[in-house]
């Protein structure tokens, strides 16, 4: 009777143990470890076993997981996929650190089975954002409490910008955030947390955006966080606008009145993304729009421009992902040439016969939503760098651009000549190279160089490229400077466009 009482007790514990473990679950982002094993398209050959160890959040946030044999490690895979094995006994490494500090644990593969490693380990993502609840690309150091030993390095992302949190996958137990090369004794810049088993962990780290120290840490109590692994939509957008005043004193006895310019701009910036599974899709809007006025001249237009982009990617490999892209560019407004004073130019018709035109003051080049840029591409998406500091991505396949310029016209100013925009349709190789570098918090850089190449006549390549270098000085207040240059496939020569700003920003 007794034996049977402890037996009864100890499966009993075990059972409320396990079932802890389990419960844990619903904090994860990623699905239950039985549906991740559904979604697994990994093929166990014949004679062989597999090993699986489920992901608590996207695999590519988690370290790898793998595989020991005789001390040496032989395989290696990214959680919530299938290491296919011979049968027999092996070690699990898996978790973040060095390798002293990863976990281990023993499994025996058995021909034609799937061997489920137990989710009893913690995971932990620590979001970063500055008193007024923005995102900041700040660093922090995790130690171990009880230990002192530290499990790395890591920082927030940025916002606005297409990044992911690190998940830590770590031993339960307590855990202490500091300053990077802060220690565990220090009594000020440090938070603390426990972690439970099998429980995914989202916390917050709040820095003062002054002095950079640390405000507060703990853990995430918004309660839409509770359908976070539900959520397939991230959407960030940024309300940005800056302004220029600018007055010219004329010089010496000449008796004319000071010169004045005003210039203002807005900009209403979206970045979306939907994840699920296998399946990302990035949209991406952009509408600019401004103003310009000088001393003597009416109110004229500065800027005008509305963009979208949307890709489909289906993501199998780093290397080897297909996707699926439109793309569309146009002006909200109609376009204007005002002159200063009256002009005489040559104009084409659309028929080919020129006319000339005399005293002109003001030519109207198009209407609202013309012309209008259309892309259309598919091939293969590669990942060709990926770390915190530096991004590198390339998309190669096949693509087509139209031009509808619905009776839009373009001036050229030294030849006195008004030019019917050509409507154009055109297909071939294209490329598309995207980038980012990050310099610490304050200094990004992002480039975007996307060609169509119709033949092998480098004079008929399409292309256009954006950079963008952007220096925060606060949380709102950032210098950008951009270079832009774009030849449309009815276009002789390379346009360019030069701009630095000061610009003031809210993330909505």
């Amino acid at each position: 009777m007794r034996i049977f009482l402890i037996n009864t007790v100890i499966f009993f514990a075990a059972f409320c143990c396990t079932s802890f473990v389990f419960a844990q679950e619903i904090t994860w982002e990623s699905p239950p470890p039985a549906t991740q094993l559904e979604m697994d398209d990994t093929i166990v050959p014949i004679g062989k076993g597999a090993v699986f160890v489920p992901s608590m959040t996207n695999p590519d946030n988690e370290p790898v997981y793998g595989i020991l044999s005789d001390g040496d490690i032989i395989e290696e895979s990214s959680t919530g996929k299938r290491i296919t094995l011979v049968p027999g006994i092996y070690t699990v490494v898996y978790g973040t650190g060095t390798a002293d500090q990863m976990m281990q644990k023993k499994v025996q593969v058995v021909e034609g089975a799937t061997t489920l490693v137990k989710p009893d380990w913690s995971g932990l993502v620590i979001d970063v954002i500055n008193e007024s609840r923005t995102k900041v690309r700040e660093y922090y150091e995790l130690l171990d409490q009880n230990t002192g030993l530290s499990y790395g390095i890591s920082q927030g992302v940025e916002q606005g910008l297409d990044e992911q949190l690190r998940t830590w996958i770590l031993p339960p137990g307590q855990y202490k955030v500091v300053k990077p090369g802060g220690n565990i004794t220090d009594v000020v810049n440090f938070g603390t947390i426990r972690l439970s088993p099998g429980e995914l962990v989202h916390a917050i780290l709040v820095i003062d955006s002054g002095t950079l120290n640390f405000l507060g840490f703990g853990y995430l109590t918004d309660v839409r966080q509770r359908f976070q692994r539900d959520k397939k939509w991230t959407v960030r957008s940024e309300l940005a606008g800056n302004a220029l005043l600018n007055r010219v004193e004329p010089s010496g006895e000449s008796g004319e009145d000071s010169n004045w310019g005003f210039t203002s701009t807005v900009q209403w910036l979206t970045d979306a993304r939907y994840e699920s599974g296998s399946h990302v899709i990035p949209v991406w809007s952009n509408l600019e729009e401004g103003l310009s006025m000088e001393s003597g001249k009416t109110l004229r237009k500065y800027i005008d421009k509305a963009e979208f982009k949307l890709t489909y990617i289906y993501r199998l490999t780093n290397l080897l992902s297909p996707y699926v892209r439109v793309a569309a560019e146009s002006r909200l407004f109609k376009t204007s040439q005002n002159f200063d004073d009256p002009t005489d130019y040559n104009k084409i018709m659309a028929s080919g016969d020129t006319v000339q035109v005399t005293g002109a003051k003001k030519i109207e080049l198009a209407g609202a939503f013309s012309p209008i840029y259309f892309k259309q591409g598919f091939g293969i998406n590669s990942i060709l760098i990926k770390t915190l500091p530096l991004n590198l991505n390339l998309r190669s396949g096949y693509g087509a651009r139209q031009t509808y310029a619905r009776d839009a016209y373009t001036y050229d100013n030294n030849k006195k000549l008004l030019s019917p925009i050509q409507e154009a349709d055109v297909t071939g190789v294209e490329f598309l190279l995207l980038g980012d570098i990050r310099l610490g918090r304050y200094i990004l850089f992002d480039t975007e160089f996307d060609i169509l190449m119709p033949n092998s006549n480098a004079d008929k390549w399409v292309f256009d490229s954006e950079n963008r270098l952007r220096i925060n000085l606060t949380s709102n207040v950032s210098l950008l400077l951009t270079a832009e240059f774009w030849r449309y496939e009815n276009m002789e020569i390379t346009h360019k466009r030069y701009q630095t700003l000061l610009r003031f920003s809210k993330f909505l």
